[in-house]
């Protein structure tokens, strides 16, 4: 995974690599991410809403917008679909927030 002030990548299974970039950074309580260009018929948005909880603790949601066609849900299974955006959002476990301020 690779992690900078403009994007995020992330290798998904079944998928390759996937890399969302960051369409608005509202710190400290809002990040917007969208999917990059790629060969992939799929275009979405990802809003992370953020809460400090303590100066070494913050909690966050997601909100997921997904434009995916019922020929990808059918070929890749909505389980393997599920896995990888579990992985995504693990990914915001590991973002080194203090870094994407810029």
């Amino acid at each position: 995974s690779v992690v900078d002030s403009d994007r995020c990548e992330v290798e998904l299974p079944m998928a390759g690599s996937l890399t969302l970039t960051f369409k608005e950074k509202s710190f400290p309580d809002k990040i917007i991410l969208c999917n990059a260009p790629s060969p992939l018929p799929i275009q979405f948005e990802i809003t992370m809403s953020l809460e400090a909880k303590s100066e070494n603790e913050t909690s966050f949601s997601l909100e997921l917008d997904l434009d995916l066609p019922g020929f990808v849900l059918a070929m890749v299974g909505e389980k393997k679909i599920n896995k990888s955006l579990e992985k995504i959002a693990h990914i915001f476990t590991i973002i080194p927030y203090d870094q994407i301020n810029a």
